[in-house]
């Protein structure tokens, strides 16, 4: 979605620390200062008008006082938990001391609470939007994230960054 946006034509908050590499050709999109970004004293105002990639955890650190559009990607938790794991043998490291249905099980939990958290907040507005319908219909994702950004952004240069060879850890629908 990140590069979606970007090649849309609207300023992503980057800090280009972690390059582009095998477990994701074409970047990460992140930015190291957001972790402990919520926490203290937020120039959130230099974000305004800016697409940030944020994990979940931190969207419900989200200031009450500062309204945001959220596009919530959502992606089936079986095929997280394998790119994880395949992102982590080629990276030769350790997996997850507990099993993927304990893992996705949380996850689960989590997310659904954290959406309802979501809902109740009157500042923020949230488009879902799949990770299968992104890869399916890009260009209807292009025009669907236009309209609740009210963003006048190139929707075919959106549309062409979607290339569904990275679409690597799939499991059958």
């Amino acid at each position: 979605m990140m590069q979606m946006l970007r090649a849309g034509g609207m300023s992503v908050v980057c800090d280009e620390q972690r390059q582009a590499d095998l477990n994701n050709p074409q970047g990460y999109f992140e930015s190291a200062c957001l972790p402990g970004f919520f926490a203290g004293p937020v120039p959130f105002k230099s974000l305004q008008g800016r697409a940030v990639k944020v994990i979940f955890p931190l969207v419900l650190q989200i200031p009450e006082n500062c309204p945001v559009r959220i596009l919530f990607m959502q992606r089936d938790l079986a095929e997280i938990l394998l790119s994880q794991r395949n992102m982590l043998h080629r990276l030769g490291l350790p997996g997850a001391l507990v099993s993927d249905t304990q893992m996705a099980a949380y996850w689960a939990r989590e997310l659904k609470t954290g959406l309802r958290k979501l809902a109740d907040r009157s500042h923020i507005s949230v488009l879902e939007l799949t990770f299968r319908e992104v890869l399916n219909e890009p260009r209807r994702a292009a025009e669907m994230v236009c309209q609740f950004l009210t963003a006048e952004l190139d929707q075919g240069q959106m549309a062409s960054m979607v290339d569904a060879r990275l679409y690597r850890s799939q499991i059958s629908a």
